[in-house]
């Protein structure tokens, strides 16, 4: 019987990260060199800049928490995200993005909601 409560309590516990992202992102980074590296820094409640410009194409985005932890997500790139998980570390990754306007945001709770986003003109 134990044998039995233990395989249903680890079954239950992979269900659970898979539900919330930790079974991994179905993001696949492009290959090729980027066009342009734009760098956002991360403080509590903005991202500098918040605006931003690039051209279409392989971009490399990076971003460094200067206070807390803060990540960078697309919208409608799905799966990608930056994560700078606390007060002066970085994280880095290539996307391929066609003409047009993206916002990015912060998705740590509360963050977004605080002010936390900006835009990315791509052309």
């Amino acid at each position: 019987m134990r044998r039995i409560g233990l395989r249903g309590a680890a079954a239950t516990l992979v269900l659970a990260l898979v539900a919330c992202g930790g079974g991994g992102s179905s993001f696949k980074e492009p290959k090729g060199p980027a066009v342009a590296t734009l760098e956002f820094s991360g403080k509590n409640w903005a991202f500098a800049p918040k605006d931003a410009n690039a051209p279409a194409g392989i971009l490399e985005l990076k971003l460094t928490s200067t206070d807390g932890g803060h990540t960078l997500v697309i919208e409608g790139v799905s799966g990608y995200r930056l994560d700078a998980g606390g007060t002066g570390t970085s994280d880095a990754k290539k996307v391929e993005l066609k003409k047009g306007t993206y916002t990015f945001y912060c998705d740590v709770a509360g963050h977004r909601e605080a002010g936390m986003e900006g835009k990315l003109k791509v052309g």
